[in-house]
């Protein structure tokens, strides 16, 4: 009854350590080392109160099983390396986790069950913990993202989101940018170019879409539109921020949204800061993402009407 006992707590004690400090995930050799024997795991295990994980050895509390930060401790421990990509994005709440939990190592070694991505010089790069989770920073993570698997406007888009949450700031993220963008490496032309587009205009857009939008004229013959231009009056104060800009011809772009400006108050608020900008001499043209994505053709020709219509305008004036 006493050994019974004895060995209940020592199982009690490694599933609460395992659940309090490893979202569920434990080791053989934590069972072992608390007092638990190769009979009592194996017996754990046949009744499906733990289940195993993708690394030799480890295990999952079976009540702890949808968990996926459980997967990706086990990962992260097993190889002694930090999560990387699609699972350091998640843990910074960018992306989802994915199916296979995704790290880093210096040492070309791998795991059953683990996607382990070969890193030069890995332990230069900084690092830290989510969740007790070991990881590369959100600066690393959202710069090594871009350099295997995204496009330049995606790259843009998720350094802008990691920014817009406040996991990163562009003095973190360009060093890394900039250590990267070396002849023949995967991805040097999308961040070489990310960084020339920043300089140009380091402007965080307030939604995706804006920098889809200012991505998208930028195929086109229009010249490139400030993004979130601050309008000031003649003593210097705000009138608005608008999504983008002709600041020489006067001309302001606000992208509309359902969520945000098709209600009745934002419409009756959008419409007055319209009327207080055409005070000061702008006219404000806005168009809908449905428009943009349904007819661009006709949301470029108005662009340009406009533009010509509004040098003729300031010319006379």
């Amino acid at each position: 009854m006493g050994q019974r006992g004895a060995s209940g707590s020592a199982r009690e004690r490694v599933e609460h350590e395992a659940i309090e400090h490893g979202h569920g995930a434990l080791h053989r050799s934590q069972a072992l080392n608390a007092g638990m024997t190769v009979a009592q795991i194996n017996r754990r295990r046949r009744r499906g109160q733990w289940l195993p994980l993708g690394p030799s050895g480890w295990y999952v509390v079976a009540t702890e099983a949808a968990n996926p930060l459980a997967a990706l401790t086990a990962a992260t421990r097993a190889l002694a390396a930090p999560a990387l990509v699609e699972s350091s994005l998640a843990l910074f709440g960018l992306r989802s986790h994915p199916d296979m939990p995704m790290v880093a190592n210096c040492r070309r070694n791998s795991s059953p069950g683990v996607r382990s991505v070969y890193v030069a010089g890995l332990d230069e790069l900084p690092r830290t913990t989510v969740h007790g989770i070991n990881t590369v920073t959100a600066a690393v993570a959202v710069v090594a993202a871009g350099r295997w698997q995204r496009t330049e406007t995606q790259l843009h888009e998720l350094i802008d989101e990691a920014i817009r949450q406040g996991v990163t700031a562009w003095r973190e993220i360009e060093p890394m940018l900039s250590r990267f963008p070396r002849r023949g490496r995967a991805g040097s032309t999308k961040m070489r170019q990310v960084l020339v587009d920043h300089h140009v205009d380091p402007a965080l857009p307030l939604s995706a879409w804006g920098r889809r939008f200012v991505v998208g004229l930028a195929d086109t013959d229009l010249p490139r539109p400030v993004m979130e231009y601050r309008i000031l009056d003649t003593r210097g104060r705000l009138i608005a921020q608008v999504d983008a800009a002709y600041p020489e011809r006067r001309y302001a772009i606000e992208l509309d949204s359902h969520t945000f400006h098709l209600n009745k108050e934002a419409f009756e608020v959008d419409r007055r800061r319209d009327g207080d900008l055409a005070q000061h001499g702008w006219l404000v043209r806005r168009f809908t993402w449905k428009q943009w994505e349904g007819r661009r053709h006709w949301v470029v020709a108005t662009i340009r009407a406009d533009l010509d219509s509004r040098a003729h305008l300031l010319a006379s004036a």
